[in-house]
């Protein structure tokens, strides 16, 4: 596995533990806490779905 691999998985997985976090009324510091990421990375998931939409 390359680690652009890694990363994808890595991210994939955040990504669905965000949205699920977010849609229970967690707060973007709080999810940063939980999950040990920055609140931009957090930000920038949430934005990036609103645009997928």
């Amino acid at each position: 596995m390359t680690s652009e691999e890694i990363r994808y998985f890595f991210h994939a997985g955040r990504k669905d533990q965000i949205v699920e976090l977010a849609m229970n009324n967690a707060g973007i510091c709080d999810l940063s806490r939980v999950l040990h990421i920055s609140i931009n990375t957090v930000v920038r998931i949430l934005e990036n779905l609103d645009s997928s939409v």
